[in-house]
C-alpha cells in the first residue's frame, strides 16, 4: 500500500510539473535525434519552458493521420505533398577516423592514400553516402585495396570509426560532437554537399498554432547556426 502512495505522488508532481506546458509529440529518426536534436534540446528548454516534448523516433515515414506526431524532421529532397515543409538545412559529406586509427595507419596526404585504408561502409538506399561517389568527385576509381566492413547502421558505422576500426564516410550532421571534441578527425577538406537535406513538416493548418511556431522557429535558428558552419 505504501509503494502504491508513493507511486501515486510521484504521478501527481510530474502531473504539477507539467501544469502550464504544452506537450509537442515530434517524429524524427533515431539518429538525428541522438546525434543533433538532443544535445540541443536543453537550450530549447531555456528558450522555451512551456513547451514539453515528446521524441518518437522511427527511419520510416509517418503519416500524421495515422500516427500521434504534431511535427516531424525528415531528411529528404523536399516534396512532400498535402504537408507544410520548411528547409532546415543540409550537410556535407566527408571520411573522418579516429586519432588512433591515423596513428597506426598514416595520416593520409590525398584521396588516393585512403584505397588503402579499411574502410567502413554502411548499407542502405539514398539516405547512405556512398564511398564510390566520393571517390568519383575527387577523381578516383573506387577499387579499395582494403576490405570494406559494412553496417546496417549510420551509428553503428560512426561508433566502429571512433573504435579505430576503420575510415567512416559521413554526414556532417552525425558527426559534429565527435569532431569537436577530437575523437574524430575530418579528413580532406573536398567539398561534397549530401543530395538530401532536413525539412521540418507538418499536416498544413497547424504551422500557425503557437507551440508549432516557437519549436518551428528555434529549430530554423539552431538550424541556421550549422548552416553557417558549413558555408
Amino acid at each position: 500500500m505504501r509503494e502504491f502512495f508513493l507511486s501515486l505522488e510521484a504521478t501527481l508532481a510530474d502531473l504539477r510539473e507539467q501544469k502550464g506546458r504544452v506537450r509537442l509529440e515530434v517524429s524524427t529518426t533515431y539518429s538525428f535525434a541522438l546525434k543533433w536534436l538532443l544535445p540541443r534540446l536543453p537550450n530549447l528548454s531555456r528558450q522555451h519552458p512551456e513547451l514539453l516534448v515528446s521524441l518518437d523516433t522511427t527511419d520510416k515515414i509517418i503519416h500524421f493521420s495515422d500516427a500521434q506526431a504534431d511535427v516531424a524532421i525528415r531528411l529528404g529532397k523536399g516534396i512532400y505533398p498535402g504537408l507544410y515543409s520548411e528547409f532546415l538545412f543540409g550537410e556535407q559529406v566527408f571520411p573522418v577516423a579516429s586519432p588512433d586509427l591515423l596513428q597506426r595507419y598514416g595520416t593520409p596526404r590525398s584521396p588516393a592514400e585512403l584505397l588503402h585504408y579499411p574502410l567502413l561502409t554502411r548499407d542502405g538506399a539514398d539516405l547512405v553516402p556512398k564511398w564510390e561517389a566520393w571517390f568519383q568527385k575527387v577523381g578516383l576509381e573506387f577499387l579499395p585495396l582494403k576490405e570494406s566492413v559494412r553496417f546496417g547502421d549510420s551509428n553503428m558505422t560512426v561508433e566502429a570509426a571512433l573504435l579505430g576500426q576503420g575510415v567512416a564516410l559521413v554526414r556532417s550532421g552525425h558527426v559534429e560532437t565527435e569532431i569537436s571534441d577530437g575523437r574524430l578527425v575530418r579528413l580532406f577538406d573536398v567539398p561534397f554537399p549530401s543530395p538530401l537535406a532536413y525539412y521540418f513538416v507538418c499536416p498544413k493548418g497547424t504551422e500557425s498554432q503557437p507551440h508549432i511556431v516557437s519549436f518551428r522557429q528555434w529549430l530554423i535558428g539552431e538550424a541556421l547556426k550549422v548552416q553557417r558552419a558549413y558555408e
